[in-house]
Parts: C-alpha cells; structure tokens; sequence
C-alpha cells in the first residue's frame, strides 16, 4: 500500500478552486484517522469503503481521497452523490490520477469538486483540468498565486515558469472592451455551465464553430456532453468529421437518429426527396430528421449549448447569448454569439482543429448533402443552405425556433438510437 498524501496543511489554508484562489474548508483525514466529530472531512478510499453507510449520514459532510493506483471503480456506486473526490499524485510524473479523474466524470457519473493533491505543479494544471479537475492543492513549497496564472498562460507556452518558455499552442485572443479577450470571457462562461447547469449537453453538427467549441469543451470542459444529429442525409465529409472527433480527442459522442419508421412513412407518401416540392414539405423532413431527435437528446438536460453567431444570419440578429427555451424547458446558451467568422477561423487554425473539408470547397454552411450547395463569391453565407427557396439567410430548420409548429412536425416520445465512440 502507499503512503497517505503528504498534507501541505491540516486544512490546507488555500486551494485552487475554478480558477479562483480560495480558503479551504475540508479537513484530510489519513488511512485509519479518527474521525471528528464535526466539520467538513475527506476520508481515504479503504476507510470510506469500510464504513460508507455510518459516513454517507454525514452528507455533504464528508468527501474521499485515493490514492493514484487505486481504482476509481470502487467509487462507482457512491460518486453522484460525494461532494469531494481528491486524487493523490504521489510524484510529478505519475499520470494514473489523469485516467482516475477522466473516468470519474465520464463514466461513474462524479459532479462535484474533483481535487489534485500530492505533488501538484504549476505545469500539471492546464492538462489535469482538461481530464475533469476542478480543484488543486499546490504543493507546499511552490506559490499558489503563480499557478493560478498558469490558466492564462499555458494554452501559449508549455511550462511557462521556465526560461524561455516553451511552445505548445499558438492560441490567439481576440480583445474586447476593457481588455478581456473573448477567448477568456468564452472559458468562464463555459466554467459556468459545465458548474452550475448540469448536466448540460451540447450540440454540434461538426461545422467550423461547432468544432471551436469541441475543442474546448474537449479539452477543458468534460463536464459538458457533446451530441450530433445524424439526419441520414449527411454529406461523406461531415460523416467523416464525426468518426474522426471522439478519436482525435478521446471522448464519447451521443449520436442521435432519427426515428426509422417515421421516415420510411415521409419517404412512402412523399417520395424521398419531397422537400425540394414546398416549404411545408421541406419543414416536415426536417422536423423527423432534426427537431425530434433534438428532443430526445434534450431530455434531463438542464442546459444546451448551441454554435450559434449572429453573423450567420439575418434571421439570427436578436439572438442573445443565453435564453430561456421554452419548448424544451431548459436554458439555451450561445456562446459564439458575437464572434466573427475571422475570429473563429483563426482560433481552429491556432490551434490545428480538425474542420469540416467542405468548408475548403465553399460551404460556409453546412447541412444535409441535398440540401446544402456551395456558395458563389458575395453570397450570404447560408444562401447554400435550401437555396431553391429563395429567401437566403432566412430559412432555418426548426431546431432554433421556438414555435415547434413551425416544423410541421409532433415530435413524438421514441426509442434513443445513439452510438458511442472512445
């Protein structure tokens, strides 16, 4: 068996927590400690294992430690409902902690404060966050108020506390008023959710700001889901994008589609590509290939995220970056809402983000391969999009419209059809 954590401090006086310096209240206990009577206490996993109904009485009183070669499993019946999870790294170099926290929220379901102790550094920080860490405890003989600016700086230099700093990412921020960078207000607001509205989902269909935001949510933010929709109607390129995403950054990806034999009775009365005869029967296909899966992959959700930018189009000006959607009942947020297309096509290239190749061939917007077609230089951005009905940049599917009669399209409660890529 290892050796318990080496405590800083019994508390520790102050950790990292979401990016902010704070004053700890949690009290570590090691293997076989007495338990106090009162007060906030994080156990060692063996303890906690040993007597978790006299302990799980405490509530929220009382979080687990493990060490790195511990299996989290052990955690799984007990995770949803433990206020603090701490993941011991007794050496620097010890990485089993990363696949520790990884599977803690991706797989037994661990909401809550998941903490890095024992030899935590400055030059850890960025990539245990990417894995689901939220908090850090520094180690003892290194200063806290330097490691919290690791958040600011690593995404530009890999272990920036040396001379000269090494590249890693050739991030850009883009400045705004006041001198914050959109990148930087985009991270907190990212924080926010995955923090306060669990468990939120979000949705992409694999176009450029889709992927800026994959990316993120991949890296930083594993807290929040990602899902697609596949339509049946896909183009290859956007098929591809989606086998190529839980590869590239070692997620699952829910893939939602869509009711078969909702389809198979559109195709029988209408013929398959009916949506080109009239907008009505345009709004229905898109109602079963996109509006009810959307439904489905909503439900239990708090939150969603969409891709959305008021740039894209005009029908798209009064967005604003959250609202409440009704038709769901949960809350809607845009992040990119006020990004532009330079912006976001300069952090992808930044940070060598896989991108549909459709976009290389002029197609700004991407949708269904029947219903997408490039665009001719000082078109609309989306006048590729069901271009035959004349009104580019007008035209939306049914996902982002409150009124679902819009779709002419009942969703009806169906099976989940989803696919799950590691």
């Amino acid at each position: 068996m290892q050796a318990a954590p080496v405590m800083q401090r019994v508390p520790m006086s102050r950790i990292i927590l979401d990016r902010t310096i704070v004053e700890d209240e949690w009290t570590f206990l090691p293997k076989g400690g007495a338990m106090p009577p009162s007060g906030k206490v994080i156990v060692a996993l063996g303890d906690w294992l040993a007597d978790s109904k006299t302990l799980s009485l405490r509530g929220e009183s009382v979080g687990v430690w493990l060490d790195s070669h511990e299996d989290p499993a052990e955690l799984a019946d007990f995770a949803p409902n433990l206020p603090v999870i701490a993941v011991n790294f007794p050496a620097f170099r010890d990485g089993r902690g990363y696949s520790s926290a990884y599977l803690l929220r991706s797989r037994y379901g661990f909401r809550g404060e998941l903490r890095a102790i024992g030899d935590v550094l400055r030059d850890q920080l960025f990539y245990l966050h990417r894995v689901g860490f939220n908090a850090f405890a520094i180690r003892a003989d290194r200063d806290i108020e330097d490691a919290l600016r690791a958040f600011a700086d690593f995404s530009d230099s890999y272990q920036a506390s040396i001379e000269p700093a090494q590249p890693l990412f050739r991030r850009r921020a883009t400045v705004v008023a006041g001198g914050e960078s959109k990148l930087q207000r985009l991270r907190a607001l990212l924080a926010r959710i995955e923090r306060e509205f669990a468990p939120a989902t979000f949705a992409s269909s694999f176009g450029a700001e889709d992927m800026l935001l994959t990316d993120l949510i991949a890296r930083e933010f594993p807290g929040i889901e990602i899902f697609s929709l596949n339509t049946g109607r896909l183009p290859n390129e956007t098929l591809q994008l989606m086998e190529t995403v839980p590869l590239h950054y070692g997620i699952s990806l829910r893939i939602y589609s869509p009711e078969a034999s909702a389809v198979a009775q559109y195709v029988t009365t209408n013929g398959a590509d009916a949506f080109y005869e009239s907008v009505d029967l345009r709004k229905s296909c898109c109602g079963i290939r996109k509006v009810e899966p959307l439904g489905r992959a909503l439900i239990g959700k708090r939150a969603w995220l969409t891709g959305l930018r008021r740039e894209q189009a005009a029908s798209r000006q009064e967005l604003t970056e959250t609202e409440f959607d009704a038709a769901h009942g949960l809350q809607k947020f845009n992040p990119l809402i006020d990004w532009t297309h330079d912006e976001v096509w300069a952090y992808i290239r930044d940070n060598n983000v896989p991108y549909n190749k459709l976009h290389d061939r002029g197609y700004p917007s991407i949708g269904c391969e029947p219903c997408t077609r490039a665009v001719k230089p000082g078109e609309d951005a989306r006048a590729g999009r069901w271009w035959w009905e004349g009104k580019a940049g007008q035209q939306e599917c049914g996902l982002h419209v409150a009124d679902s009669a819009a779709t002419g399209y009942s969703a009806i409660p169906i099976r989940v059809i989803d696919r799950v890529g590691v």
